[in-house]
């Protein structure tokens, strides 16, 4: 009681998207893993959460 079983970063229920679906996203990686997603505002700039990069 009170433990998960194991860590799945899958969404319950998602489905694979293509590489290019969805082009505003971004992803902030770390030695080639996932750290935090982000948005393309501009050429230059993504935005994410303060906690992603502090």
């Amino acid at each position: 009681c009170g433990h998960r079983r194991g860590y799945s970063s899958r969404i319950v229920g998602g489905n694979m998207s293509l590489l290019s679906q969805w082009p505003w996203q971004a992803s902030l990686q770390f030695q080639g893993y996932h750290l935090c997603g982000g948005s393309v505002i501009t050429p230059l700039w993504i935005i994410t959460a303060a906690h992603c990069v502090y």
